[in-house]
């Protein structure tokens, strides 16, 4: 039974990650590259701003880590809410009815 349900969760991760990557240039790659950039950008931009703080680069990671996994989330939650059955619109008839 255990090796059934990793099989399966292993099947939903790996149509998971091509149903997400499947139209970028590379792939899983930027998964890892996007917060990487990020990281690079922070830096370079803050980096004169902040010179008094200590690891400012471990600070700016761990706070970019949150932000972009909590976007994503976020941006991913209301897609599946868009796209669900209740937010469908539904035209109905409405008329009215005279008894003589």
């Amino acid at each position: 039974m255990k090796d059934l349900n990793i099989s399966i969760v292993i099947a939903l991760v790996k149509k998971n990650f091509t149903l997400k990557y499947k139209q970028t240039l590379l792939g899983f790659l930027w998964s890892l590259l996007h917060p990487a950039f990020f990281l690079l950008i922070f830096i370079a931009v803050f980096s004169s701003i902040f010179k008094t703080v200590e690891n400012y680069p471990l600070y700016v990671l761990s706070g970019l880590v949150f932000f972009l996994y909590f976007s994503e989330r976020s941006y991913r939650l209301q897609w599946a809410v868009g796209a669900s059955i209740f937010t469908k619109r539904q035209d109905y008839e409405i008329g009215i009815h005279r008894d003589n």
